[in-house]
C-alpha cells in the first residue's frame, strides 16, 4: 500500500532527465576514488538534500571493505574504518541488490539485526539508508547516505532512484580503482626496463670501486689519507649496491630465509646498515631500547633492511639534528606472540594527503633525491613475513613507524612454499 501511494500520488517528484544528467556530468571515472567520493556527496547532497556519505570500497587482498570517504580521521569518531567480509550488512546488501532504508527494516524481523550490527556508525553519521554498489554481480562497495536536512524519510521512489543511481556510481567507482591498479603495473614494467639498461653500467663502476678498495687496502703509503679515502671508496661501493639491490628487486616477490634470530642481533645490523650508532651522532641522538632479547623466527637480513630504511630515512629527513628512537619487544595475544619494532624520530613530518593516498606506493617520495622505492619494498617484506606496517606523522611532530611480525609462528610465505613443495 506504501509503495502505491508513493508511486501514485508522489509521481514525478524528480525530474528523470534532468537528475541522470547532472550524475553523468559529474562523474569522471578517470579521477581517483576520493574525489570521485567528494563528487558523489555533491549529487546526494543536490538531488536527496541529504547532509553527508561515507563509502566503503572493497580491498582485492584481503576482501574486507575499508571506509575510503571520509578518510581515516575525518569523521568525529573512528567508527565504521572496516567492514568484514562476513559483516550483516555485506551479505544483505550483496543478496538484495536494492538500497535499504533503515526507517524500513525497522519492520523487517530479517533486517533488524543488520543495522543493529551497524548501530555505533550509523548513529555516529546520522546515516538513514545504505546502497550496494555492483559492477556486474559483483558487490565492490557500499554506499551510506544520512539523513535528509528536511528531516524528511527517504521515500519508495527514492530508494529507486538511488539504486538506479548506484550502479553507475558503481561502474565509475570500479573504472577508477582498475586504472589506478593499471597505471602502477605500467610503472613498475617502465621501472624494469630502465633497470636492464642502466644495471650495466652501475655494475661496472662497482668492479672498478671494489678492486680499487682491495689495491688501496694492500698498498697502504700515507696511512691516514689512505684510510680515508678506503673509508670514502667503500661507502660508494656500499651505495652503488644499495641502490642496485632497490631496482632490480621492483616488483618480484622477496625470496624469504627465515632463521631463529636474537632481536639485538637484528637492531645491531640495522644500525650499521643505516650507519647510525647508539648515542651521539655529531648532534644526532640515537637511543635503542629493547625490552628483552628473544629469539624470533624471520629472515634477519630482510628485515634488517627494512629497519635499515626506516632509519636512513629517519635520519636524511632530520638534515643531521635531532632525536631517533628503535625500540623492540615482544606482546603477546590470543596465545600468539607479536615482535613489534617502532623507529620514531623528530623530523619535519608528513603531510596526511601523502600519508594517505601515497606513503607505500612506488615511485612517491617527499624527498628531492628519492627513488619512491624503499619504503615500498619495506611493505613488500613485511607482509611477506605475514606481518603489517604503519605509520603516523604530522607536520611539525615528526614521524613513527610501526612493523609487527610473526615471532614464532612461520611466515605466511614460508607455509605456502611448504605446502606447494607438498604437493609436487
Amino acid at each position: 500500500m506504501r509503495r502505491f501511494i508513493d508511486r501514485n500520488f508522489y509521481a514525478n517528484r524528480y525530474d528523470y532527465r534532468r537528475e541522470w544528467e547532472q550524475v553523468s556530468r559529474a562523474i569522471t571515472p578517470t579521477a581517483r576514488p576520493e574525489e570521485i567520493c567528494r563528487t558523489i556527496e555533491g549529487l546526494m547532497r543536490s538531488v536527496f538534500d541529504t547532509d553527508r556519505i561515507a563509502v566503503h570500497l572493497r580491498d582485492s587482498a584481503s576482501g574486507d571493505f575499508p571506509r575510503v570517504y571520509p578518510p581515516p580521521g575525518a569523521a568525529p569518531l573512528e567508527i565504521g574504518r572496516v567492514l568484514g567480509a562476513d559483516d550483516r550488512v555485506v551479505a544483505t546488501l550483496d543478496r538484495m541488490r536494492v538500497p535499504l532504508v533503515f526507517g524500513d527494516a525497522a519492520e523487517d524481523l530479517d533486517l533488524i539485526p543488520v543495522v543493529v550490527e551497524n548501530r555505533p556508525f550509523i548513529l555516529e553519521m546520522r546515516l538513514a539508508v545504505c546502497a550496494p554498489l555492483h559492477v556486474g554481480d559483483e558487490l565492490i562497495g557500499l554506499l551510506w547516505l544520512s539523513q535528509k536536512r528536511s528531516d524528511e524519510p527517504y521515500s519508495f521512489e527514492d530508494g529507486e532512484f538511488l539504486g538506479a543511481m548506484s550502479r553507475q556510481l558503481a561502474a565509475a567507482l570500479g573504472f577508477a580503482r582498475m586504472a589506478g591498479e593499471l597505471a602502477e603495473t605500467r610503472q613498475l614494467e617502465s621501472l624494469h626496463r630502465l633497470s636492464s639498461f642502466v644495471l650495466h653500467d652501475i655494475k661496472n663502476q662497482v668492479s672498478g670501486l671494489s678492486l680499487l678498495v682491495e689495491n688501496a687496502k694492500r698498498h697502504l703509503g700515507d696511512p691516514d689519507f689512505q684510510r680515508d679515502a678506503v673509508q670514502v671508496v667503500e661507502r660508494v661501493v656500499q651505495n652503488l649496491k644499495q641502490l642496485m639491490t632497490q631496482v632490480s628487486g621492483v616488483g618480484r616477490p622477496p625470496v624469504l630465509q627465515p632463521a631463529e634470530v636474537k632481536v639485538q642481533r637484528v637492531l645491531a645490523e640495522s644500525l650499521g646498515a643505516a650507519g647510525l650508532t647508539e648515542g651521539d651522532n655529531r648532534g644526532l641522538q640515537v637511543t635503542v631500547e629493547c625490552r628483552e632479547d628473544a629469539a624470533v623466527h624471520l629472515d634477519p637480513g630482510l628485515i634488517a633492511r627494512v629497519l635499515g630504511n626506516l632509519l636512513t630515512n629517519a635520519r636524511e629527513a632530520m638534515q643531521g639534528t635531532g632525536r631517533i628512537e628503535l625500540k623492540a619487544g615482544i606482546e603477546s595475544e590470543d596465545h600468539e606472540r607479536t615482535l613489534v619494532l617502532r623507529v620514531r624520530d623528530s623530523g619535519p613530518g608528513m603531510p596526511e594527503e601523502f600519508l594517505r593516498t601515497a606513503l607505500f606506493r612506488p615511485f612517491a617520495s617527499t624527498k628531492r633525491s628519492g627513488l619512491g622505492i624503499g619504503l615500498m619494498q619495506c611493505k613488500t617484506i613485511v607482509e611477506a613475513h605475514g606481518g603489517t606496517i604503519r605509520a603516523e606523522s604530522a607536520v611539525g611532530k615528526g614521524t613513527c613507524f610501526e612493523v609487527r611480525l610473526p615471532a614464532s609462528a612461520r611466515s605466511t610465505f614460508e607455509e605456502a612454499r611448504a605446502e606447494a613443495r607438498g604437493r609436487d
